[in-house]
């Protein structure tokens, strides 16, 4: 099969099945666009968080492993502030 056959062939199929290729490119379209979307969120919510971090400045949070005094945590991990 030569190439402009088979071009001739795909584009019969899609005049053929007009509703099933456009529903097709609808699919393609909103999946990519979802994809796009979530990636621009989690980007800004980084670029967010970690400017709010550096406003805070380099003392501003102590963290460490390993049991606590007061109060316990989940994950054995707490915070405090420079200042405590």
């Amino acid at each position: 099969m030569l190439f402009g056959e088979a071009i001739g062939i795909a584009i019969q199929s899609l005049r053929a099945n007009k509703l099933r290729s456009l529903l097709t490119v609808l699919g393609i379209l909103i999946g990519v666009s979802s994809v796009i979307a979530v990636v621009a969120i989690t980007e800004g919510l980084d670029r967010y968080m970690s400017d709010k971090v550096l406003e805070l400045g380099t003392r501003a949070f102590h963290s460490s492993s390993g049991p606590t005094s007061s109060p316990p945590t989940r994950s054995g991990w707490r915070c405090r502030s420079a200042s405590a």
